[in-house]
């Protein structure tokens, strides 16, 4: 953003006063002076009027500045403290999750963080590569092989011609073929197991914000009980972020997680998919709530 011009036409005695010059550095300065990095809080600053002009938005800048100094807390020993928003104003900023526009965009956060933490483990089945988790399990059999071998204490002739028989049966490419071959047998079983997951994902948080606007507000006292009366104005955008964030990951976590993992469960239960884990069935986790509360908290904070 270039500097920008703010120029009012006369002065109280009738003659021009000089144009005031204010920079978009103007006003990070003095955000950052108020509220510290806003990098680090995740603030975000919108000046709405005069859009329409470069005078216009200047004297927006400008008087944005001057509301701002108002709050000079720095010179003050004592901290300057704001009242939190109220639920209407938060419930207000949750409701932004059920815009239609929005929706695609949503759901593209649901699936590709909830769908990477549980397809994932999917994807190492296929990884038939030499480093991949297939072909180093067959390896590590084959070492088990030859140690055992050793373990057996035969003469020396014995151990070498076992020990030469059994790397010609199992040489890499042997193994690398049979890694090959078994892709080729699970592919479309994964395949098919993952588009089901995703499927499920994408039902289950359907669900849930389908009546979003109405969960909102459930969310909104909650936050606000957390909130309290009262709060810094410094660190009032990292406590309003992180409130947001937690009453939404707490919220879709008692509201989805149960449902979800039964239905998972019962997904992997299926004849066609069973084994193809072991027992080692991707199971829901909190952090990866989390994750998702906070790239909803993104949306809003780009749309509110």
């Amino acid at each position: 953003m270039g500097r920008m011009r703010y120029s009012r036409s006369m002065t109280a005695q009738g003659t021009k006063s000089q144009p005031i010059t204010i920079s978009a550095d103007d006003v990070e300065n003095e955000i950052a002076r108020l509220f510290g990095d806003p990098a680090q809080s995740g603030l975000v600053i919108r000046v709405q009027g005069g859009e329409d002009s470069v005078d216009g938005r200047s004297a927006a800048f400008h008087d944005l500045l001057e509301s701002l100094r108002l709050y000079d807390f720095q010179k003050s020993e004592q901290e300057l403290r704001v009242a939190p928003p109220d639920n209407d104003t938060i419930a207000s900023a949750l409701a932004v999750l059920a815009r239609t526009r929005l929706k695609r965009r949503l759901f593209e956060r649901v699936l590709l963080t909830f769908g990477k933490r549980i397809v994932e483990p999917l994807g190492r089945i296929l990884d038939t590569t030499p480093g991949g988790a297939l072909f180093g399990r067959m390896g590590q059999i084959r070492d088990n092989l030859l140690g055992w071998i050793q373990d057996l204490k035969l003469t020396h002739e014995t151990q070498e011609i076992l020990t030469e028989d059994l790397h010609k049966l199992l040489s890499d490419d042997y193994l690398a073929m049979l890694a090959e071959h078994e892709e080729n047998v699970q592919r479309p079983r994964v395949t098919e197991l993952a588009q089901q997951i995703l499927h499920l994902i994408g039902v289950t948080f359907d669900h849930a914000f389908r009546q979003w606007p109405h969960h909102a507000k459930t969310i909104a006292d909650s936050i606000s009980r957390r909130m309290g009366s009262s709060m810094s104005l410094r660190e009032s955008p990292v406590v309003i972020r992180e409130r947001i964030i937690d009453g939404i990951d707490e919220f879709l976590w008692i509201e989805t997680s149960t449902e979800l993992s039964g239905a998972l469960a019962q997904l992997f239960a299926q004849p066609q998919y069973q084994g193809l884990l072991g027992d080692q069935v991707p199971a829901l986790q909190r952090p990866t709530y989390r994750k998702f509360a906070e790239a909803c908290w993104e949306i809003i904070a780009e749309n509110c």
